[in-house]
């Protein structure tokens, strides 16, 4: 019975690193009137929920921050007094928040923290980010020899918009190059050439989320003596830059993709302040942002209608206790994973501390807060960090 749950564990897990980054690989379903589909990470991360949970009992081990992540939920129940449609909003709730905190936060990183050893994880990670990377460059490359350089192209049933695997590439770069580093480890040679190639995807991806992303990144691991992240006072203000920069861009190359994508994030960022300034306490409710810009197309949009930015997200439908709420949740689970660090600005839990670091930097851009993308590298991020304290990872030459 215990080799049958290992085996189900491992096929699960796998399941959720190969196919976490392509949000429209989905499962549908019709159901008389109603139309239920899911994408194929959520299915499994919901499958191998109980194992996990029960991984997490039986060995006593550590979920992601509980109480801050209910909390969240239930300020988004509250949100909805003020949404036009409340049982709509409910089921974004349900669906949207409650259940990557739990599938993700307790199934994935149980599994990950204790049930699957942490070699096994780490090979199922870097074949998930060299599928990844190889769909994503060979889809940039056509792109561009197709002359559309700097415009999004979509992957017919893996995703909306190919920039989205560069952004997961970018978020859990950190891990692969965490891999990377450990001495004489099996999967060393593996990691380098798969985060080389994720580097190469990014760059052709043309996606400034995944550029400002890869960045922090690297600088987590460089220089080798004393990486930039180690130093705040120099990383903080040159990502501030970088920031500025990359914002500026469009007006100084006056490339039209770049100002259409532009545009469309000062629409969404000021139908973001309208909600919040209508609702700051409680935000205008939970799920709100995409049916108030479907229906009004405040401005001008040309691409999507979510939020690009957690803080527009979370702000402008839950409000300042939601905000609250987000920021009790990140700031508890990244101080675990800090704490959890090597000291010498290497190893596998200090890439988990950097892919935390990268995934919440590459939030303030994008639209991956509640989805498959951000959780599962975060999930796999806090359970390694914790498998590889309790249980430090040795040598692995050859036997």
């Amino acid at each position: 019975m215990r080799d049958l749950f290992g085996r189900v564990s491992t096929s699960g897990l796998a399941l959720v690193l190969i196919s976490s980054a392509f949000i429209d690989l989905e499962l549908a379903l019709d159901l008389g009137p109603w139309h239920a589909n899911a994408p194929i990470a959520d299915i499994a991360a919901l499958a191998i929920l109980p194992l996990g949970a029960w991984t997490i009992f039986r060995r006593r081990g550590v979920p992601m921050p509980i109480l801050p992540w209910a909390a969240l939920c239930v300020v988004a129940l509250l949100s909805l007094v003020n949404a036009a449609n409340p049982m709509q909003g409910a089921h974004f709730v349900l669906r949207k928040i409650a259940f990557p905190g739990v599938a993700f936060g307790l199934g994935v990183a149980g599994l990950v923290s204790g049930r699957v050893p942490p070699r096994t994880t780490r090979a199922l990670l870097l074949a998930g980010l060299g599928l990844t990377a190889a769909v994503s460059l060979g889809t940039s490359l056509g792109r561009l020899l197709a002359g559309n350089g700097l415009w999004w192209s979509r992957i017919a049933g893996l995703t909306p918009n190919h920039k989205t695997l560069a952004v997961a590439l970018a978020g859990a770069l950190p891990l692969a190059l965490g891999i990377a580093t450990v001495p004489e480890g099996r999967d060393r040679a593996a990691a380098r050439a798969i985060s080389a190639l994720s580097l190469v995807a990014i760059a052709l991806s043309m996606s400034k989320a995944a550029w400002i992303g890869a960045a922090v990144g690297v600088a987590w691991f460089v220089p080798r003596h004393r990486p930039l992240a180690s130093r705040p006072m120099l990383l903080v203000p040159a990502l501030a830059v970088g920031l500025a920069a990359l914002t500026a861009l469009p007006l100084i190359s006056g490339s039209r993709p770049m100002l259409d994508a532009a545009r469309s994030r000062h629409s969404l960022n000021k139908r973001a302040w309208r909600l919040f300034s209508a609702h700051p306490f409680l935000g205008a409710g939970a799920g709100t942002s995409v049916v108030v810009e479907a229906v009004t197309f405040p401005d001008y949009r040309v691409n999507g209608v979510d939020a690009h930015g957690v803080v527009q997200k979370i702000g402008g439908e839950l409000g300042i206790l939601g905000l609250g709420t987000w920021l009790w949740f990140t700031g508890s689970a990244g101080l675990a994973l800090w704490r959890r660090r090597e000291p010498k600005g290497a190893g596998i839990a200090w890439g988990c501390a950097g892919t935390f670091a990268t995934l919440h930097v590459e939030l303030l851009l994008s639209t991956e807060a509640l989805s498959s993308t951000h959780w599962a590298p975060l999930a796999v991020a806090w359970g390694l960090a914790h498998a590889e304290r309790r249980a430090p990872q040795p040598t692995e030459g050859p036997r």
